[in-house]
Protein backbone atom coordinates (compact mmCIF):
# COMPACT_ATOMS: atom_id res chain seq x y z
CA UNK A 1 0.00 0.00 0.00
CA UNK A 2 3.03 2.34 0.67
CA UNK A 3 4.27 1.92 -2.37
CA UNK A 4 1.20 2.51 -4.00
CA UNK A 5 0.32 5.45 -2.48
CA UNK A 6 4.12 6.67 -3.71
CA UNK A 7 3.23 6.26 -6.90
CA UNK A 8 -0.04 8.17 -6.77
CA UNK A 9 1.71 10.97 -5.14
CA UNK A 10 4.28 11.07 -7.97
CA UNK A 11 1.29 11.81 -10.39
CA UNK A 12 -0.49 14.14 -8.44
CA UNK A 13 2.71 16.53 -7.97
CA UNK A 14 3.43 16.01 -11.76
CA UNK A 15 -0.25 16.33 -13.35
CA UNK A 16 -1.15 19.15 -10.63
CA UNK A 17 2.06 21.46 -11.11
CA UNK A 18 0.58 22.20 -14.84
CA UNK A 19 -3.31 22.81 -13.37
CA UNK A 20 -3.35 26.09 -15.04
CA UNK A 21 -1.17 25.85 -18.10
CA UNK A 22 -4.12 25.58 -20.53
CA UNK A 23 -5.96 28.60 -19.55
CA UNK A 24 -2.61 31.08 -19.53
CA UNK A 25 -0.97 29.57 -22.81
CA UNK A 26 1.22 31.46 -24.55
CA UNK A 27 -0.24 33.99 -27.61
CA UNK A 28 3.16 33.23 -29.93
CA UNK A 29 3.29 29.56 -28.69
CA UNK A 30 -0.22 28.85 -29.55
CA UNK A 31 0.50 31.10 -33.17
CA UNK A 32 3.57 28.59 -33.44
CA UNK A 33 1.38 25.61 -33.18
CA UNK A 34 -0.90 26.94 -35.70
CA UNK A 35 1.70 27.55 -38.11
CA UNK A 36 3.07 23.85 -38.18
CA UNK A 37 -0.23 22.60 -38.15
CA UNK A 38 -0.60 24.10 -41.45
CA UNK A 39 3.01 22.90 -42.51
CA UNK A 40 1.92 19.42 -41.97
CA UNK A 41 3.79 16.57 -40.28
CA UNK A 42 7.57 16.59 -40.05
CA UNK A 43 10.48 14.11 -41.31
CA UNK A 44 11.30 11.77 -38.77
CA UNK A 45 14.80 10.34 -38.72
CA UNK A 46 14.56 6.72 -38.63
CA UNK A 47 17.62 6.29 -35.57
CA UNK A 48 14.86 8.69 -33.62
CA UNK A 49 12.31 5.63 -34.00
CA UNK A 50 12.41 3.38 -31.16
CA UNK A 51 11.93 -0.31 -31.56
CA UNK A 52 9.51 -1.71 -28.66
CA UNK A 53 9.29 -5.36 -28.21
CA UNK A 54 6.28 -7.34 -28.87
CA UNK A 55 4.86 -9.00 -26.43
CA UNK A 56 1.70 -10.82 -25.79
CA UNK A 57 -0.13 -8.85 -23.39
CA UNK A 58 -3.29 -10.69 -21.92
CA UNK A 59 -5.91 -7.58 -20.92
CA UNK A 60 -7.49 -4.62 -23.24
CA UNK A 61 -8.92 -1.20 -22.24
CA UNK A 62 -11.15 -0.05 -24.92
CA UNK A 63 -13.31 2.65 -25.59
CA UNK A 64 -15.39 3.41 -28.34
CA UNK A 65 -16.61 6.58 -27.62
CA UNK A 66 -12.94 8.05 -27.90
CA UNK A 67 -11.89 5.91 -30.87
CA UNK A 68 -9.39 4.67 -27.92
CA UNK A 69 -7.83 1.19 -27.20
CA UNK A 70 -4.48 -0.61 -25.77
CA UNK A 71 -3.43 -3.95 -24.52
CA UNK A 72 -2.56 -3.86 -21.00
CA UNK A 73 0.25 -6.40 -19.07
CA UNK A 74 -1.88 -8.88 -16.63
CA UNK A 75 -2.30 -8.74 -13.11
CA UNK A 76 -3.07 -4.77 -13.05
CA UNK A 77 -6.74 -4.00 -10.88
CA UNK A 78 -8.51 -0.25 -11.62
CA UNK A 79 -8.46 1.59 -8.82
CA UNK A 80 -11.27 1.89 -6.29
CA UNK A 81 -13.90 4.63 -6.89
CA UNK A 82 -13.02 5.43 -10.36
CA UNK A 83 -16.31 6.33 -11.33
CA UNK A 84 -16.27 9.13 -8.77
CA UNK A 85 -12.72 10.11 -9.44
CA UNK A 86 -13.70 10.32 -13.40
CA UNK A 87 -16.87 12.38 -12.32
CA UNK A 88 -14.24 15.05 -10.86
CA UNK A 89 -12.14 15.24 -13.60
CA UNK A 90 -14.76 15.68 -16.15
CA UNK A 91 -16.27 18.80 -14.03
CA UNK A 92 -12.66 20.41 -14.05
CA UNK A 93 -12.64 19.64 -17.72
CA UNK A 94 -15.50 21.28 -18.74
CA UNK A 95 -14.31 24.73 -16.40
CA UNK A 96 -11.86 25.15 -18.89
CA UNK A 97 -11.60 27.61 -22.18
CA UNK A 98 -12.50 25.37 -25.64
CA UNK A 99 -9.62 26.35 -27.65
CA UNK A 100 -10.80 28.23 -30.30
CA UNK A 101 -11.94 26.40 -33.47
CA UNK A 102 -13.30 23.17 -31.65
CA UNK A 103 -16.15 21.81 -32.96
CA UNK A 104 -18.36 20.63 -30.04
CA UNK A 105 -18.20 20.19 -26.69
CA UNK A 106 -14.71 18.26 -25.91
CA UNK A 107 -14.35 15.21 -23.48
CA UNK A 108 -12.27 13.53 -21.07
CA UNK A 109 -11.30 9.98 -19.64
CA UNK A 110 -9.30 8.78 -17.16
CA UNK A 111 -8.35 5.37 -16.10
CA UNK A 112 -6.05 4.00 -13.17
CA UNK A 113 -4.61 1.17 -12.39
CA UNK A 114 -2.27 -0.69 -9.87
CA UNK A 115 -0.85 -4.14 -9.10
CA UNK A 116 0.65 -5.86 -6.10
CA UNK A 117 3.78 -5.05 -6.71
CA UNK A 118 3.18 -0.86 -6.08
CA UNK A 119 3.49 -0.53 -10.21
CA UNK A 120 0.73 2.03 -11.19
CA UNK A 121 -0.74 2.38 -14.88
CA UNK A 122 -2.52 5.21 -15.52
CA UNK A 123 -3.73 6.39 -18.94
CA UNK A 124 -6.08 9.29 -19.85
CA UNK A 125 -7.47 10.91 -23.23
CA UNK A 126 -8.57 14.33 -24.40
CA UNK A 127 -10.96 15.03 -27.18
CA UNK A 128 -8.64 18.12 -27.56
CA UNK A 129 -4.89 19.05 -27.77
CA UNK A 130 -4.77 20.93 -24.59
CA UNK A 131 -1.55 22.52 -25.40
CA UNK A 132 0.49 20.46 -28.05
CA UNK A 133 3.28 18.85 -27.72
CA UNK A 134 5.61 18.34 -30.60
CA UNK A 135 8.50 16.41 -30.07
CA UNK A 136 9.60 13.36 -27.75
CA UNK A 137 12.32 15.88 -26.04
CA UNK A 138 9.09 18.53 -25.23
CA UNK A 139 7.53 15.65 -23.67
CA UNK A 140 10.52 14.22 -21.72
CA UNK A 141 11.52 18.24 -21.16
CA UNK A 142 8.08 19.12 -19.85
CA UNK A 143 7.95 16.85 -16.79
CA UNK A 144 11.32 16.22 -15.76
CA UNK A 145 11.53 20.36 -15.28
CA UNK A 146 8.23 20.49 -13.24
CA UNK A 147 9.83 17.49 -10.74
CA UNK A 148 12.93 19.29 -10.92
CA UNK A 149 11.10 21.90 -9.76
CA UNK A 150 9.73 20.39 -7.10
CA UNK A 151 13.24 19.49 -5.68
CA UNK A 152 13.01 15.55 -6.76
CA UNK A 153 15.63 13.91 -7.78
CA UNK A 154 15.19 12.48 -11.73
CA UNK A 155 17.51 10.60 -13.73
CA UNK A 156 17.31 10.72 -17.38
CA UNK A 157 17.35 7.03 -18.85
CA UNK A 158 18.09 6.85 -22.61
CA UNK A 159 16.85 9.61 -24.92
CA UNK A 160 13.64 10.63 -25.53
CA UNK A 161 12.25 8.66 -28.99
CA UNK A 162 9.41 8.12 -31.06
CA UNK A 163 7.67 5.20 -31.40
CA UNK A 164 5.07 3.44 -34.15
CA UNK A 165 1.68 3.27 -32.63
CA UNK A 166 -1.61 1.37 -34.51
CA UNK A 167 -3.02 2.94 -37.47
CA UNK A 168 0.20 4.40 -38.65
CA UNK A 169 0.89 6.85 -35.77
CA UNK A 170 3.71 7.39 -34.10
CA UNK A 171 3.85 8.78 -30.65
CA UNK A 172 6.58 9.76 -28.21
CA UNK A 173 8.29 8.39 -25.32
CA UNK A 174 10.61 9.01 -22.97
CA UNK A 175 11.71 7.21 -19.49
CA UNK A 176 13.20 8.03 -15.60
CA UNK A 177 13.95 7.53 -12.63
CA UNK A 178 12.27 9.79 -10.32
CA UNK A 179 12.46 10.21 -6.20
CA UNK A 180 9.51 10.40 -4.15
CA UNK A 181 10.57 12.59 -1.62
CA UNK A 182 12.52 16.19 -2.59
CA UNK A 183 16.58 15.80 -2.80
CA UNK A 184 15.76 11.44 -1.87
CA UNK A 185 17.32 9.11 -3.56
CA UNK A 186 15.45 7.58 -7.22
CA UNK A 187 13.03 4.63 -6.33
CA UNK A 188 10.87 4.73 -8.71
CA UNK A 189 11.15 4.05 -12.96
CA UNK A 190 8.64 5.70 -15.09
CA UNK A 191 7.70 4.70 -18.52
CA UNK A 192 5.79 8.16 -20.94
CA UNK A 193 3.79 7.54 -23.77
CA UNK A 194 1.79 9.99 -25.53
CA UNK A 195 0.01 9.85 -28.95
CA UNK A 196 -2.41 11.89 -30.83
CA UNK A 197 -4.72 12.43 -33.64
CA UNK A 198 -7.95 13.52 -34.92
CA UNK A 199 -7.42 16.54 -32.63
CA UNK A 200 -7.31 14.26 -30.18
CA UNK A 201 -4.64 12.70 -27.19
CA UNK A 202 -3.83 9.94 -25.00
CA UNK A 203 -1.20 9.70 -22.35
CA UNK A 204 -0.04 6.95 -20.98
CA UNK A 205 2.49 6.60 -17.77
CA UNK A 206 3.94 3.15 -15.76
CA UNK A 207 5.42 4.28 -12.73
CA UNK A 208 6.86 1.14 -11.14
CA UNK A 209 9.60 0.40 -8.69
CA UNK A 210 12.94 -0.03 -10.48
CA UNK A 211 12.92 -4.01 -9.42
CA UNK A 212 9.18 -4.28 -11.27
CA UNK A 213 10.23 -2.56 -13.98
CA UNK A 214 13.18 -4.20 -14.58
CA UNK A 215 11.88 -7.68 -14.67
CA UNK A 216 8.96 -6.81 -16.80
CA UNK A 217 10.32 -3.61 -19.35
CA UNK A 218 9.32 -5.74 -22.29
CA UNK A 219 5.94 -5.58 -21.43
CA UNK A 220 5.27 -2.28 -20.56
CA UNK A 221 6.94 -1.12 -23.75
CA UNK A 222 5.18 -3.50 -25.81
CA UNK A 223 2.05 -1.73 -24.14
CA UNK A 224 2.79 1.62 -25.74
CA UNK A 225 2.97 -0.31 -29.74
CA UNK A 226 -0.80 -1.02 -29.14
CA UNK A 227 -2.20 2.27 -28.55
CA UNK A 228 -4.59 3.19 -30.89
CA UNK A 229 -6.78 6.56 -31.77
CA UNK A 230 -9.28 5.70 -35.00
CA UNK A 231 -9.05 8.28 -36.96
CA UNK A 232 -12.41 10.60 -37.17
CA UNK A 233 -13.50 11.44 -41.09
CA UNK A 234 -11.71 14.28 -42.82
CA UNK A 235 -9.62 15.01 -39.45
CA UNK A 236 -5.61 15.08 -40.14
CA UNK A 237 -2.97 13.41 -38.13
CA UNK A 238 -0.16 15.22 -36.74
CA UNK A 239 1.95 12.50 -37.26
CA UNK A 240 2.16 9.15 -39.20
CA UNK A 241 4.49 6.59 -39.70
CA UNK A 242 4.49 7.76 -43.54
CA UNK A 243 6.55 10.15 -42.72
CA UNK A 244 9.60 8.43 -41.07
CA UNK A 245 11.91 8.45 -44.10
CA UNK A 246 15.55 8.82 -44.17
CA UNK A 247 16.06 13.30 -42.97
CA UNK A 248 15.81 15.38 -45.20
CA UNK A 249 15.77 19.62 -44.96
CA UNK A 250 12.19 20.32 -43.02
CA UNK A 251 11.29 22.83 -40.40
CA UNK A 252 12.04 21.96 -36.91
CA UNK A 253 9.59 19.67 -35.09
CA UNK A 254 8.50 22.30 -32.99
CA UNK A 255 9.03 23.92 -29.22
CA UNK A 256 7.49 21.79 -26.65
CA UNK A 257 4.27 23.66 -24.99
CA UNK A 258 2.86 23.28 -21.37
CA UNK A 259 0.15 20.36 -20.57
CA UNK A 260 -3.14 21.49 -19.74
CA UNK A 261 -3.80 19.38 -16.90
CA UNK A 262 -6.04 21.10 -14.63
CA UNK A 263 -8.84 18.98 -15.47
CA UNK A 264 -7.43 15.62 -13.66
CA UNK A 265 -5.90 17.16 -10.57
CA UNK A 266 -9.32 16.98 -8.43
CA UNK A 267 -9.50 13.47 -10.02
CA UNK A 268 -6.00 12.84 -8.69
CA UNK A 269 -6.48 14.05 -4.74
CA UNK A 270 -8.97 11.94 -4.89
CA UNK A 271 -7.99 9.02 -5.83
CA UNK A 272 -4.52 9.25 -3.33
CA UNK A 273 -6.90 9.50 -0.39
CA UNK A 274 -8.96 6.32 -1.17
CA UNK A 275 -5.58 4.18 -1.85
CA UNK A 276 -4.17 5.17 0.83
CA UNK A 277 -7.40 3.47 3.01
CA UNK A 278 -8.90 1.48 0.43
CA UNK A 279 -7.47 -1.83 -1.33
CA UNK A 280 -7.75 -2.03 -5.26
CA UNK A 281 -10.80 -4.13 -5.98
CA UNK A 282 -9.81 -6.62 -9.12
CA UNK A 283 -12.05 -5.87 -12.11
Amino acid sequence: MLLRSAFVILLATSVCASGSAWARQDPAAAAAATAAKKAGPQTIPPEKIRELPIVALPDTLADESFGLELKLPGGFALAPNLETMRAAARQDFELQEVPPGTQGKPRTQLWSYANDAGTGLVVWVNEVLLTPIASPDGLATKFNNERQAQGMTVNRIGEPMFFKARDAHVGFTFEREVSVQRGGIVERHELWGYVRASGREVFVLVSAPLQDFKARANEYLSMLATIQLREAAGSPIAVSAADVTKPKEAPGLGTPFTIGALALCAAVAYLLVKLMKTPAEAT
